[in-house]
């Protein structure tokens, strides 16, 4: 007898540790240094990205170590529950399921009703590479040159929504490649920074003149204030890339259906849901939520 077996939303991405995080605490307005180790240089490890299922497996991160427990290693895991609802624009009850919270499964799952996906034929695959150009060194001849530029000009801003501004939403994203050093310039809001485990390690508000430091591989979601939330984010990789958790970029949204409705044991109207309810790209308009919270 044939049994499907899935591995539930593996990424598996080079990361490095970062041996310090600064970041603010409180009201205050100065940048608060706290040591991870007491090395001072990284240490460069493959990590997993998981965005389903839950790790059984003993962690030790830092400081601290914890045996015989089985630990959430979803990415939204950390996050909170009502700012996953506005951000997917769902319901409280297929925002639990996203996190896993009653779901006592591993990261291999069994499908039930059977899988289909579509993938590349072998013929488009060999094209698409003989199509890859490689660097000729002209980026090498550039980088000689002083250039001076506003990087807070929102008018030269890469994403424009007009529904954004007061109350709105950043989706919640992870950056693959470099660490992100943020800092507020004008109004105030929310900010959530999750860890590779899936373990909240910042939730508090922000506002202007504070510093934060999000490494490799953290998920972090950011909700504009009543006055609006403006920042300059400085990455540590000239190529930066980030990957949304929602949205019409997001990783969920590029999933099979029935890749969601094992993963996360929802119906496949949820699984729409999670996919297509928000058409936006990165930045989210204030939702029927927020207004009713408002």
């Amino acid at each position: 007898m044939e049994r499907n077996l899935l591995l539930v939303c593996p990424f598996l991405t080079s990361a490095t540790t970062l041996t310090s995080l600064i970041r603010t605490s409180g009201n205050s307005s100065l940048p608060e240094t706290h040591k991870e180790n007491n090395k001072a240089v990284a240490e460069k490890n493959k990590r997993v990205k998981v965005a389903a299922g839950k790790n059984k497996k003993a962690a030790a991160d830092g400081r601290e170590a914890e045996a015989n427990i089985t630990r959430p290693a979803t990415s939204s895991n950390g996050f909170d529950e009502q700012i996953l609802a506005e951000a997917f624009n769902v319901d409280a009850e297929t925002v639990r399921k996203l996190q896993g919270q009653n779901d006592d499964r591993g990261r291999i799952v069994r499908v039930e009703r059977g899988l289909d996906l579509v993938v590349p034929e072998r013929e488009e695959e060999e094209e698409e590479r003989r199509h890859q150009v490689g660097y000729n060194g002209l980026e090498e001849t550039i980088c000689t040159l002083k250039l001076r530029e506003n990087i807070a000009d929102s008018r030269r801003a890469d994403v424009f929504n007009p529904r954004g501004g007061r109350n709105a939403i950043l989706a919640p994203h992870w950056n693959m490649n470099a660490h992100s050093v943020i800092y507020v310039i004008r109004g105030s809001g929310r900010l959530q920074i999750v860890g590779n485990g899936g373990r909240s390690v910042f939730n508090d508000r922000v506002q202007e003149g504070q510093l934060i430091t999000v490494p490799q591989n953290f998920a972090v979601v950011k909700r504009a204030g009543e006055q609006g939330l403006e920042w300059v984010a400085f990455k540590t990789n000239d190529n930066a890339m980030t990957s949304p958790l929602a949205g019409r970029l997001s990783v969920l949204r590029a999933m099979p259906e029935e890749v969601l409705m094992n993963s996360y044991a929802i119906s496949r109207e949820d699984a729409r849901n999670v996919k297509y309810n928000r058409d936006e790209l990165t930045v989210f308009g204030p939702g029927s939520r927020s207004r009713e919270r408002v």
